[in-house]
């Protein structure tokens, strides 16, 4: 179980990966994210739903804390 503190950290954590990535990504960028349990897979970025990222085929569920590569070449929002 996590303290209050590592909620916290991760939330921040989050929201600084995600106004990262919303001032780079946009509509029909190819990207690799990590999905649960660790599988990782390359969508098509469409738009933002609050901090998810919506693919083009309208899947969610993916934050910018697991994208790890951009149109092919390494990324890294986490930094």
């Amino acid at each position: 179980m996590l303290t209050e503190k590592q909620r916290r950290e991760m939330r921040e954590r989050l929201a600084k990966a995600t106004e990262a990535a919303k001032r780079v990504l946009k509509r029909g960028d190819r990207i690799t994210v990590t999905k649960c349990p660790g599988t990782k897979r390359w969508i098509v970025f469409d738009h933002w739903m609050g901090d998810e990222i919506i693919s083009a085929s309208g899947q969610g569920e993916y934050a910018a804390t697991n994208i790890s590569r951009l149109n092919g070449a390494p990324i890294d929002f986490n930094a």
